[in-house]
């Protein structure tokens, strides 16, 4: 380039290799691809602040004369998820930056929910599937699950006083006497000594009643009784009676969360599996004055968490462990008491307890210095 300068003194001025600014912008080429198939993908809009571009039949796409600098420049195509990514432009040069597209996750089950009524220690067992119905390449699939709790059984039942579910430590039932009863259907009171639960039994002289959650089960002293077990549902519903041969005339019962053990106030302890209406073994007690086994109370803490049962007759208390063995052998107990029933109790305020049933004024007996001493 030339420039000439016009002199008033006749002699014209010439001016040579003037330098212009060099350029102060680039431009950005590149294609877009599908990530998971690499085809190119045709029609993609690729967006650099208010320029923009279109990919042809090769994804090739092309933004020229852009400003040096460094941008946001999206990439978007139908069926496919938007890219947003940052590039370098630079002075002179075409920056190259290449868009790979995945496709968004469709989601799809077989179901939307599920509503089931589940009995205390039940287990019930649904299956459903979700799929991940896009093309090949999609988007990972996220997803949550809920489960909701909708209601409670409006019966009164109420073990530990919270609604939770039966186990061995919570399902023991004292055994009490029979008179005008019903089932209360609505929410329990929760005070002390309120009763949560009652319902007429099948027969009369049924002092034993245990539950595993699922049933209640009840058994007659007498032996002179028509059947030794009696069977109800949770709200009190009489099922069936049975006998278990090896196994009557049964007092009080306790359950291990396995299996229910009661004995016919003697020294011989029956281990039985109700649901199946069998005996599975009976044990022999040995326990320094203890005559035998009027009732009865599972205690998981005993023999150093291996768990064991508090037994007695009439006016003894002893414990022993799983196997009958002498774990404490017959406490001090004031005479006259006529004891015919116990349970464990863990959840009482500054427990655990456990609570002996007296016949005589049908009174009921809290131990809680005995358990803290031998646990």
């Amino acid at each position: 380039m030339k420039f000439v300068a016009v002199s008033d003194y006749g002699q014209n001025i010439y001016i040579d290799h003037v330098v212009g600014p060099k350029p102060v912008s680039g431009n950005l080429i590149g294609f877009v691809y599908d990530e998971y198939t690499g085809e190119s993908i045709e029609g993609a809009e690729i967006t650099l602040g208010t320029q923009s571009s279109t990919s042809n039949s090769f994804g090739l796409y092309a933004i020229e004369q852009i400003p040096v600098g460094t941008y946001t420049v999206t990439c978007e195509a139908a069926g496919y998820m938007t890219v947003a990514d940052e590039v370098e432009i630079t002075i002179d040069n075409a920056t190259q930056h290449d868009f790979y597209l995945i496709r968004p996750a469709v989601f799809n089950k077989d179901v939307d929910e599920y509503v089931l009524k589940v009995e205390p220690n039940e287990q019930v067992a649904k299956s459903f599937t979700i799929s991940n119905d896009a093309i090949a390449g999609a988007d990972d699939l996220v997803y949550e699950v809920s489960i909701d709790f909708v209601g409670k059984s409006n019966s009164g039942v109420n073990y530990n006083l919270e609604g939770n579910a039966p186990t061995a430590k919570n399902s023991e039932f004292g055994p009490g006497s029979f008179g005008p009863s019903a089932i209360e259907n609505t929410v329990a009171p929760k005070e002390t000594w309120d009763v949560l639960f009652n319902f007429n039994g099948a027969d009369a002289g049924q002092p034993g009643i245990e539950t595993d959650g699922l049933n209640i089960y009840t058994t007659d002293w007498r032996s002179t009784a028509t059947n030794t077990f009696y069977k109800y549902s949770m709200d009190g519903t009489f099922i069936e009676a049975f006998d278990i041969s090896g196994a009557t005339q049964i007092r009080d019962m306790a359950y291990d969360g396995e299996y229910f053990y009661g004995s016919a106030a003697s020294n011989s302890l029956y281990k039985l599996d109700l649901a199946n209406q069998t005996l599975v073994e009976t044990i022999s007690v040995s326990c320094s004055g203890v005559t035998g086994v009027r009732h009865i109370a599972y205690d998981p803490e005993l023999d150093g968490g291996n768990g064991g049962f508090w037994v007695g007759n009439w006016n003894e208390l002893g414990a022993i462990d799983m196997n009958g063995n002498q774990l404490v052998s017959n406490l001090s107990m004031a005479s006259g008491l006529s004891l015919y029933g116990s349970a464990y109790d863990a959840w009482s305020e500054d427990g655990p307890y456990l609570w002996l049933f007296s016949q005589a004024g049908s009174a009921l007996i809290c131990c809680n210095s005995i358990l803290r001493h031998n646990h």
